[in-house]
């Protein structure tokens, strides 16, 4: 049965079924009329009676349904009504309809969707709807209608008619989903109220040699354009163009789209894939870094090297490493690298004038950054900004070389760009600055164990400053410091103590913060603890001053540590870093003393360069454990334990360095 209707004659009125909602819908419908005929408004409530009246009478030229209805959906009514009739002309009418819901509503089979909120202007909406469902020409009154209608109920998009003045001639009811007006508060407008950008009128305006036919033109072009909301708002826009002349006018059509979400995303992807891009840049100067560092055989290649890796890194123009030399109020160029063009010589690197960023790092021992040089602080007072622009600097960060608490000097680099620092290099950078200081620092320590002439400390710690002063205390007894092992991250150290409880010993040590186990071997008259130290200790400070450490007993009066530094350290600022952590203590004696005259030293120096870190620390291990003891104090499977290593690589480990002493001792015999 068909329902499809036919308004020419005025004797047989069209009847607008209206299937649920309210009574406002019934009432503004009432007062239409298509082509002077007003139309008949039945109302009635559930789907079920909808489908009975469609049954019954053969007037009914359309459905006007409630996307909500007391039995079904409308959506629910559609299927059925497609059933009975697949041609009558179904208005889905909701208060909250998504484009989402409006697309799959019209690929269902729905004529028209209407978004039927409070404000009156929808009323007219719904009228100008369902007149467009029954008139056969529909969508545009204008010239040209018939070709307008295929493409406006085609898509839910926007769609806007532009004449050859930028003047909006036609928009259709979607244009409030994206703009927020209704298609009378834009139709006569300028074209710049719906898209302000000048590139909207240069795609939009009418081409000028087109056709003078009636034809259509569509998917003329498609163009990316800034659009303006009703409220202000920015909005993206995608734009597709076509063009047509109707008696002898040129027109252009517009469909529109809200693209803000994909141009949103669009923007975060390439911010991601920047990031990224900065994040490989960062990661292959670190790793180009510690090649350098791991690499560097003196300390002069390893600061020249770093230098050099960071002034090829882009964005960079100058890197130079500095420290207190020979003059104490003065900077010293260490390494340096990039464009200096004669910085470094027409700057004051004096301590007493901390104003330019190298020199205020040493001062704060903290990090300073200059994201823009020329609107920081007073060039008169400042001269430095007045060289670094000059020489193209635009940003300048100063990161200490400071390992725990000893400065090694400064590291400093100069970019081509304002704002090149932020949060995240200003930490990529101190990172940097300690590898770098952990570097000079295995330097020292080397130094100190390689060089002829050491001078030789002797230092006092005020009674139960230091763990093992306390522990000497609570025991009532002497302790001893026979020997460290470093580790990946802690120590490992071998205290000896006699007379005393071996128990009451242990239990102090496990109170100490610093102490993460503890194990014990007796021995004939002694006991020996194996004291696993982690964080800051009294060995940790020393040994992270480039000492080392010869010495540490411990009384219930004071605490005596026995050191060696090179011959030019500078031990004022060495004790004056020990101060630091703990106050009181004092030099007892100093002396200098050479150890290459003795065949002892030359002997150790060539042992320890023909064996590597972890073969020497195996051996120390095994020493400082009582593994070369008879009986043997620990078996190879406990020492190598203790270096968290396999016993098959603990026992290679050995056999080199046994064989290297052995070859190193019997040569020295043959040759004499």
């Amino acid at each position: 049965m068909s329902f499809r209707f036919a308004h020419e004659t005025a004797d047989q009125p069209v009847t607008v079924l209206v299937v649920g909602g309210t009574t406002r819908i019934s009432e503004a419908l009432t007062s239409l009329q298509i082509e002077g005929e007003e139309l008949s408004v039945s109302p009635v409530d559930t789907a079920a009676e909808a489908v009975t009246r469609l049954e019954a009478d053969s007037d009914v030229g359309i459905v006007v349904s409630a996307t909500v209805l007391p039995d079904w959906t409308g959506r629910t009514l559609l299927e059925q009504v497609r059933e009975m009739d697949p041609d009558l002309p179904f208005v889905l009418v909701g208060t909250d309809v998504s484009a989402v819901e409006e697309r799959d509503a019209i690929a269902a089979g729905v004529t028209e969707v209407v978004r039927f909120g409070t404000d009156p202007a929808v009323e007219d909406v719904l009228r100008a709807r369902v007149k467009r469902a029954l008139e056969p020409t529909g969508m545009w009154h204008g010239p040209g209608e018939p070709q307008f209608q295929a493409l406006v109920e085609a898509v839910s998009d926007v769609i806007v008619v532009v004449d050859t003045d930028s003047v909006i001639r036609y928009a259709n009811a979607s244009v409030a989903d994206i703009f927020g007006y209704t298609p009378e508060e834009v139709v006569g407008e300028s074209l710049p109220r719906l898209m302000p950008d000048d590139e909207a009128h240069r795609h939009l305006a009418p081409v000028d040699d087109a056709v003078e036919t009636d034809e259509l033109t569509l998917n003329r072009e498609y163009v990316e354009l800034r659009g303006r909301h009703r409220d202000g708002r920015d909005l993206d826009i995608g734009v597709s163009i076509g063009g047509f002349v109707c008696r002898g006018d040129h027109y252009s059509v517009g469909v529109v789209r809200d693209i803000s979400r994909r141009k949103q995303r669009e923007r975060e992807l390439e911010a991601e894939s920047a990031q990224l891009e900065r994040l490989g840049h960062i990661t292959d100067m670190l790793l180009r870094i510690e090649r350098v560092i791991t690499r560097a055989d003196t300390r002069e290649r390893l600061e020249r090297g770093v230098c050099e890796e960071l002034a090829d890194t882009e964005g960079i123009l100058f890197a130079w490493i500095g420290a207190v030399g020979d003059h104490p109020e003065r900077l010293e160029a260490l390494g340096q690298a990039g464009r200096d063009r004669g910085y470094l010589d027409a700057i004051g690197r004096t301590l007493t004038e901390p104003d330019e960023p190298a020199v205020r790092t040493a001062h704060s021992r903290t990090h300073t950054v200059e994201n823009d040089i020329s609107a920081g602080g007073d060039k008169g007072q400042e001269p430095w900004r007045e060289h670094a622009l000059a020489r193209g600097f635009e940003s300048v960060l100063s990161v200490p070389l400071l390992n725990e608490e000893r400065l090694f000097g400064v590291l400093s680099v100069y970019a081509s760009t304002p704002g090149a620092f932020d949060e995240f290099t200003e930490q990529v950078f101190e990172d940097v600055g300690d590898a770098v200081a952990h570097g000079l620092g295995a330097f020292e320590r080397k130094r100190a164990l390689m060089a002829d002439t050491v001078t030789d400390l002797d230092l006092e710690l005020p009674v139960g400053s230091d763990l093992f002063g306390r522990v000497a205390r609570t025991v009532g007894t002497t302790v001893e410091l026979e020997g460290i092992i470093p580790r990946d991250e802690s120590l490992l150290a071998f205290l000896l103590v006699s007379g005393a409880d071996a128990s009451v010993v242990k239990s102090s040590l496990e109170a100490e913060t610093a102490v993460s186990s503890v194990t014990r071997r007796d021995r004939d008259e002694s006991v020996l603890f194996k004291v696993v130290l982690q964080g800051t200790s009294l060995v940790t400070r020393l040994v992270e001053q480039g000492a080392t450490l010869r010495k540490i007993i411990a009384d219930s009066d004071s605490t005596r540590v026995l050191v060696t530094l090179p011959v030019d350290a500078d031990v004022r600022q060495f004790i004056e870093t020990l101060e630091r952590t703990y106050p009181g203590i004092s030099l007892q004696s100093r002396s200098q003393r050479d150890r290459s005259a003795g065949e002892t030293h030359r002997f150790r120096t060539a042992f320890e360069q023909s064996v590597t870190d972890r073969q020497l620390q195996a051996l120390r291990t095994a020493y400082l454990s009582g593994y070369f003891e008879w009986p043997r104090e620990h078996t190879a499977e406990e020492v190598a334990e203790l270096l968290d290593i396999t016993q098959p690589t603990l026992n290679r480990h050995l056999r080199v360095a046994e064989r290297t002493l052995l070859t190193l001792l019997l040569d020295a015999d043959e040759s004499q």
